[in-house]
């Protein structure tokens, strides 16, 4: 070892210093005593104690320490061994002691083992607690996802229940909830609309068949009728007063169809009546007497009116009164009286006519206010009649926010009753609901 730097005080002495190191040798540690001068006065190596072995007092610990002035302490590996080595100061002598930090490492090694192998089995032990409470807390959000496939897979119905769970899960639930409300009534009205357009569609395409049918026959007796007046098949007036009068007839009707047609259109379409006012029923139907005395025919035509004013489109309820005196007068047989009638009835007003003709079967009462509809053999294109009279008298109640309705009159025969609100009971316009229906 190198000369140490000794203090003040005794020296040790060759004998005293050979006990020291021979006392510490037998504790396993390493030992060298130097005095002031640097003259090693005693060095033993440890003697193996345990599992540590022999070892000396190694060079390089005593370089470390010079280095720091002879004080202090270092580690190394030397020798085999992991050591400690410490300079002390004993008098004026000067003494490395160095020992193995075999057990040392030992412990510290049991103790890492021993924090790990704690820590793995406290994670092992934590994950298996807090599976089934992960698993219970996940359970709404494992909910939301299921119902979530079902709502894609096509069931709208289904929802996340809200009941119980933390607040913000019940939050996600009823927001998600909404969500789907929302999405369902979307596709409702999506739905919806997409039937109204179909059904819009289908009612064209049958009216277009409907009318091409029926202007067929008149379209094919005036072509009739104006090829034998060309080809001068006529041989005397009469012939050809018949065959003019024909044709003025089936123009007069193809001429009626292509009204009631445009009349249904603009209705069916959603064009509102030009002029809805408060309108006396009982008065137009009294100014109209003439008119519809004529339109009877040989019927004999009884009127009872009484003052009930509506809001309504003068010109359309007059096409109403009208139709529904034609269409009784087309189906009832000759001489027998038809009863029109305006009367007031708690808040509406009703408006009927009653023929004495075949009637109309209960099954079909609701299918008489179809376009074209004939149900009974009787009531033919060839009395006359387009099959719209009926549609446009439901479609201008329905404009009204009235109905329409056949009932069965006394004595046999049909009544038609259309009811409309009384202007005083609040019928502003077009599409007001009837409240007595």
């Amino acid at each position: 070892p190198a000369p140490g730097r000794a203090g003040p005080g005794p020296t040790l002495g060759p004998g005293a210093a050979t006990d020291l190191v021979g006392v510490l040798a037998q504790r396993g540690v390493a030992t060298a005593v130097v005095d002031s001068s640097g003259r090693l006065l005693a060095c033993s190596g440890a003697l193996p104690t345990g599992s540590a072995g022999r070892f000396a007092v190694p060079p390089a610990a005593v370089a470390a320490l010079e280095r720091r002035g002879g004080r202090g302490y270092v580690t190394l590996h030397a020798e085999r061994a992991h050591l400690l080595a410490i300079a002390e100061s004993l008098g004026r002598d000067r003494a490395v002691l160095v020992g193995d930090l075999a057990g040392a490492d030992a412990a510290i090694r049991a103790v890492v083992a021993l924090t790990v192998a704690g820590g793995v089995v406290a994670l092992l032990l934590a994950a298996v607690a807090g599976w089934p409470l992960l698993r219970s807390a996940l359970a709404p959000l494992t909910a939301v996802a299921a119902t979530a496939d079902r709502i894609a897979a096509g069931d709208l119905d289904r929802r996340v229940g809200t009941e119980g769970g933390p607040g913000e899960l019940r939050r996600l639930g009823t927001a998600f909830n909404r969500m789907v409300d929302r999405l369902g009534s979307s596709l409702a009205e999506r739905d919806a609309a997409l039937e109204a357009v179909q059904a819009s569609e289908r009612s064209m395409r049958r009216l277009l068949a409907d009318a091409s049918h029926e202007l067929r026959t008149p379209v094919t007796g005036i072509r009739g009728a104006a090829q034998v007046l060309r080809l001068g098949a006529a041989s005397d007036e009469a012939e050809r007063s018949e065959l003019l009068g024909h044709l003025d007839t089936q123009a007069a009707r193809t001429a009626r169809l292509v009204d009631d047609l445009l009349v249904l259109s603009r209705m069916e379409g959603g064009v509102p009546a030009s002029t809805f006012r408060t309108v006396d029923l009982g008065a137009l139907v009294s100014a109209e007497h003439g008119r519809l005395a004529t339109l009877a025919g040989d019927h004999p035509l009884r009127v009872t009116v009484e003052p009930a004013e509506v809001r309504g489109d003068p010109d359309s309820l007059v096409r109403v009164v009208i139709n529904l005196v034609d269409n009784a007068a087309k189906y009832s047989p000759a001489g027998e009286t038809l009863d029109l009638a305006v009367r007031r009835c708690a808040a509406q007003v009703e408006l009927s006519v009653s023929d004495h003709g075949p009637g109309i079967p209960p099954e079909e009462r609701e299918r008489v206010f179809e376009r074209f509809y004939r149900g009974d053999p009787a009531r033919t294109r060839d009395s006359g009649g387009s099959g719209l009279g009926l549609a446009i008298v439901a479609s201008v109640a329905a404009e009204h926010g009235g109905s329409a309705r056949v009932e069965e009159a006394g004595g046999g025969g049909a009544r038609v009753v259309v009811r409309l609100s009384l202007a005083s009971a609040g019928a502003t316009g077009p599409g007001r609901p009837d409240e007595g229906r």
